[in-house]
């Protein structure tokens, strides 16, 4: 919430329905996806608002089948079988947490209708890394970064900006219309 600067709209007037999910519900995310949502500012808020509605909800006027609108224009779809409530795939683990300006309602998975919606492709993850810029610069260079977002599926064993320093590896040397060439292959 802080990182999306969402923290001063939450503790606004509202009121607001929170499904919040536990710090257990992130862990459960895929290996990786938590740090590229968290690179990606528009990823981020969007995952934050499809855990949000403007309103005030609580379990008592949740029912089978129901749909909620988020702030990130989507529906969530609340499920209820004997004393298990679900809103889409995640459990309410605890339910009515009361605030001044609204409730919130703790939930065992993250709300992302679709994993493939976070961009994990090999490229979004050497541009993400803060250890991979001569990388990036040389895939940019070289003209391989749409290659390397593409279905793949790609292996890549990547060089970190001191891999290329120890080597002694100039790229300026290499982004040249004569030597661009040589790049590519060793990127390859």
């Amino acid at each position: 919430i802080t990182a999306a600067e969402l923290d001063e709209t939450l503790s606004g007037d509202g009121p607001f329905t929170v499904f919040a999910p536990s710090d257990d519900a992130f862990d459960g995310l895929p290996d990786g996806a938590l740090d590229l949502i968290l690179a990606n500012a528009e990823q981020l808020t969007g995952l934050l608002l499809n855990h949000v509605h403007s309103g005030n909800v609580l379990s008592s006027e949740l029912s089978d089948g129901m749909m909620i609108p988020t702030l990130n224009e989507t529906n969530l779809t609340v499920n209820i079988d004997g004393m298990t409530v679900m809103i889409d795939l995640a459990t309410v683990t605890q339910a009515d947490l009361t605030a001044s300006n609204g409730v919130v309602h703790i939930i065992d998975k993250v709300l992302l209708s679709d994993y493939s919606e976070v961009d994990s492709t090999v490229y979004s993850i050497i541009k993400t890394s803060p250890i991979h810029t001569t990388l990036e610069t040389a895939i940019d260079a070289a003209d391989l970064a749409e290659t390397l977002s593409s279905d793949g599926p790609f292996t890549v064993f990547a060089p970190t900006d001191e891999a290329f320093t120890a080597a002694g590896i100039d790229l300026d040397a290499y982004v040249t219309e004569e030597e661009i060439g040589v790049l590519t292959d060793i990127l390859l």
